[in-house]
């Protein structure tokens, strides 16, 4: 049985599910960027979901380091300009995919994206 091809939308979802996952892990500290970010990221400016200056303060963001010193600071800034930029691009999402079928996009509704729960803490006790 041949696998359907997938459109455009399921790769967009695709491509935004990826670049989820990173933001937590981002938060305090800059990480080494995937192959699969830089693919998602590469998919979402193809498709016309993304501008170019978005995914540098994306990629920037992921990248760099926060010049506020401040942990929680630093950590807040950081969480918010990713999902920010992320919640924008679902937005276009939702828009591309209403405008195809003819709804408005509040009717569009993404799937759940798979945010990490925290880990308990390991004696048990509240984080």
């Amino acid at each position: 049985m041949a696998t359907p091809e997938p459109d455009s939308f399921r790769m967009c979802l695709h491509a935004l599910w990826i670049l989820e996952e990173p933001i937590g892990r981002a938060r305090l500290d800059p990480i080494e960027p995937t192959a699969a970010i830089r693919l998602a990221l590469a998919w979402l400016v193809k498709a016309g979901i993304a501008q170019l200056w978005q995914v540098q303060n994306y990629w920037d963001t992921l990248t760099k380091p926060c010049p506020v010193k401040d942990a929680y600071q630093a950590g807040y800034i950081r969480f918010t300009d990713m999902n920010c930029l992320l919640e924008a691009w679902k937005m276009n999402v939702k828009k591309r995919r209403a405008a195809a079928l003819g709804l408005e996009p509040y009717q569009i509704v993404l799937p759940k994206f798979c945010r990490e729960e925290p880990a308990p803490a390991p004696d048990g006790a509240a984080a």
